[in-house]
């Protein structure tokens, strides 16, 4: 008897023992017993060699599956194994027991037991049944029949055996995804922050956990539909091996606020078509950030975005406020308020969690002050941040503009040319040009301009305060008008009218001359008068009174005969002279004028001096006097003229004479010498001053013995000027 390791043993008869894991040990011995008398003992005709023998073959879900990996099912699902039982021997068998490794005895035969007798005769199929859930993975199990004999001439009740295994795979098919933003497995929300409108990457990483490939692989987003495969198919095979790791990705356009996507792949068991479907799905999920920021600038709390804005009056303090929110959906970190005329704009407040951050519900203010600047006023106030999810994150900005108007008023006037200096401005008096006109404000220099071609002048964009205008003086030119009074300047009211008024100091020219023909006129040739007084009457507080008071203004001709004044302003002059002894003023005494701005004046005076007369022998220096002999006829005498100057003196002839009585004397004569002629009728002597001229007289006494008196003499006539001695020829005791 040989047998096969672990396996049934056959004897020379062809009897087989069931293997040593089947058969107990004792059981053994009465086997070889049995196939040693099968060799001896002689068998009936017909049955020589018809050992008893038993066959099964196990099928799994009808597949005789000897050879892994047998059918493939799916783990869970129901396995029918089936056990088919033959006799392979010559006589029947019973006691037929039919056992499963893993299942146990199988209860049967649920059928082939065709004449019912419980034997398994050697013209039936005995089939054995049972059921199991499917185990994961490869699977055998080994189906083993025993029976017994009834042959006698081996061995009553010999036992026969025969084992068959059968396999089959478990399928566990699994498949799993991992959905990724932007390179993240953001499973929770919010996921990372993206700017809105960015693009996003959605990548799904697929693998295949369970034991078998799976077919028709098929990724899907339920917001992107369906998403497309990128690698991963190593042996390009188009399953999804369990060794192998598929991406599947697509991009899209980041939408605004918590976003979730959820990718989902579907499979099928490879092994089994259509088999069995599986299905994975993951979220995803993304913040999209729609950072934004707005700016509402106000000014003195006025949102005026368009101009004039309010109106303020220039230099006044002006209140920016700045109120930032933010009307995006993340917060906002460094946040920053600036204007483009002011700069950087401080925080006042608003950061009600003092995170630093502003929130979506929270408002924050800037502030900043300025003086207000003249006219139309734009200013932009801009404020910046910095998403705050996503350092350094998107940037944010908005803009608003404010306006304003600053207020100013206008200093305006005009400096003209007074020129009668009575400090207010006439028609035809003109305006004076580049004259400066000097602004201080407060105390202080401001400014100053220079008068255009008519005068005018105007300090325009000016802001509260106070104000005083003055001109600057400029020798040579009184000012006629009383300073203005302090303005206190309110916009945007103007004022007018500050205007100033000057006189153009002039000068009194005096020429004096000698009139030596007495015409009152000055001839060519006519010398200049040196040394006389001229002065203004009544002027610096004296009396008018033509005579030369105490501090009235008064200068002496010089060698060219003139005096000047100068500097004189406005008022009434009257020119007089300070007439010397000897002199007669030959022209008429100025008229008084009023000065007038920057006109000089010019006045001529014209003297005669008269002539002061030595007469020798004489009395006096009025008459001519000469006593004679009683009864002396045709007697002559000599007398000297002399002319003491500093006139001329001119003696016209014949003279005439009359005695004390004031009788006429006709026979009075001047001669031209001692016996000589008479002069002739209208011949007029002229003596130099500081001369002396001889002159002869012959007379006739009418009677013998009359006794001549004082005899004055006619024909000597100086200038004529009632203030100076004068010959009274014709003892009127005046000088007409």
């Amino acid at each position: 008897m040989e047998r096969a390791p672990n396996g049934p043993s056959k004897c020379a008869a062809g009897l087989s023992t069931p293997p040593r894991s089947h058969v107990p040990r004792l059981l053994c011995l009465p086997l070889v017993a049995l196939c040693a008398l099968a060799l001896i003992a002689p068998r009936p005709a017909g049955s020589f060699g018809a050992v008893p023998a038993i066959h099964i073959v196990k099928s799994v879900n009808g597949q005789d599956a000897n050879v892994p990996p047998g059918p493939h099912v799916a783990v869970g699902s129901t396995v029918t194994f089936t056990y088919v039982v033959t006799n392979a021997g010559g006589d029947p068998l019973t006691n037929v027991v039919v056992t499963d490794n893993k299942l146990g005895t199988i209860a049967g035969p649920a059928s082939g037991d065709t004449d019912g007798d419980s034997q398994l005769d050697v013209t039936e199929t005995w089939t054995y049944t049972k059921t199991a859930v499917a185990l994961a993975g490869q699977q055998t199990n080994v189906g083993t029949v025993t029976a017994q004999s009834r042959d006698v001439v081996i061995a009553a009740n010999a036992v026969v055996m025969h084992s068959d295994p059968a396999n089959y795979f478990g399928d566990a098919p699994a498949i799993n995804i991992v959905k990724l933003v932007n390179g993240l497995d953001a499973d929770s929300a919010p996921g990372p922050h993206v700017p809105v409108g960015s693009t996003v990457t959605f990548t799904y990483v697929v693998t295949n956990p369970g034991n078998v490939p799976l077919a028709s692989v098929a990724v899907t987003d339920d917001k992107l539909g369906a998403i497309g495969f990128v690698g991963g198919d190593t042996n390009a095979n188009g399953l999804l091996d369990t060794t192998e790791t598929w991406t599947f990705s697509k991009t899209a356009a980041a939408l605004a606020g918590q976003q979730t996507n959820t990718g989902t792949v579907n499979a099928q068991d490879a092994n089994n078509p259509p088999a069995t479907a599986v299905t994975a799905n993951n979220p995803g999920n993304y913040f999209g950030d729609a950072a934004a920021i707005h700016i509402v600038k106000l000014v003195n709390g006025d949102d005026a975005d368009a101009p004039p804005g309010p109106h303020v009056p220039l230099g006044s303090t002006v209140t920016f406020t700045y109120v930032v929110t933010n009307p995006g959906n993340v917060p906002l970190a460094n946040v920053v308020v600036t204007d483009d005329k002011l700069g950087a704009i401080g925080f006042v407040g608003g950061d009600t969690n003092a995170n630093g951050l502003l929130d979506t519900t929270e408002t924050w203010t800037f502030s900043k002050t300025a003086a207000a600047l003249a006219g139309q006023q734009t200013n932009v106030g801009t404020a910046t941040a910095n998403d705050a999810n996503n350092p350094p994150g998107t940037v944010v900005t908005n803009s608003n503009p404010a306006n304003y108007f600053g207020d100013t008023f206008t200093i305006s006037g005009t400096k003209f040319n007074d020129l009668n200096g009575d400090g207010v401005r006439q028609v035809g008096e003109p305006g004076i040009k580049d004259w400066e006109i000097d602004l201080s404000k407060n105390g202080a220099p401001f400014a100053s301009k220079m008068t255009d071609v008519n005068g005018n002048y105007s300090f325009p964009g000016l802001g509260p305060g106070t104000y005083q205008v003055r001109e600057k003086q400029v020798m040579g030119w009184q000012q006629t008008t009383n300073n203005p009074a302090d303005i206190i300047g309110v916009p945007p009211t103007d004022v007018s009218g500050v205007d100033f008024g000057n006189f153009k100091l002039f000068t009194i020219t005096v020429f004096k001359f000698s009139d030596t023909n007495k015409n009152g006129i000055f001839n060519v040739g006519e010398p200049p008068a040196a040394g006389i007084t001229i002065f203004l009457d009544g002027s610096n507080g004296g009396t008018v009174n033509g005579m030369l008071d105490p501090g009235e203004f008064n200068q002496v001709t010089d060698a060219n005969g003139q005096v000047f004044f100068t500097g004189l302003g406005p008022g009434t002059y009257i020119v007089r002279e300070v007439l010397p002894n000897g002199y007669i003023q030959t022209t008429a005494n100025p008229m008084p004028f009023d000065g007038v701005s920057g006109k000089d004046v010019s006045v001529v005076f014209g003297n005669k001096a008269l002539p002061k007369m030595l007469v020798f022998p004489t009395k006096n220096l009025l008459s001519f006097d000469k006593t004679f002999v009683v009864g002396t006829r045709n007697q002559e005498k000599s007398f000297q003229v002399t002319n003491l100057g500093p006139g001329i003196l001119r003696i016209s002839v014949p003279g005439v004479a009359h005695d004390t009585q004031n009788n006429l004397v006709p026979d009075f004569q001047l001669i031209n010498g001692p016996g000589g002629a008479p002069l002739p009728a209208g011949v007029t002597v002229t003596i130099p001053p500081n001369t002396a001229v001889a002159f002869w007289v012959r007379f006739k006494p009418i009677k013998t013995g009359f006794r001549a008196g004082f005899f004055r003499v006619l024909g000597i006539v100086p200038d004529e000027d009632p203030n100076l001695p004068f010959l009274d020829v014709n003892v009127n005791g005046t000088g007409q």
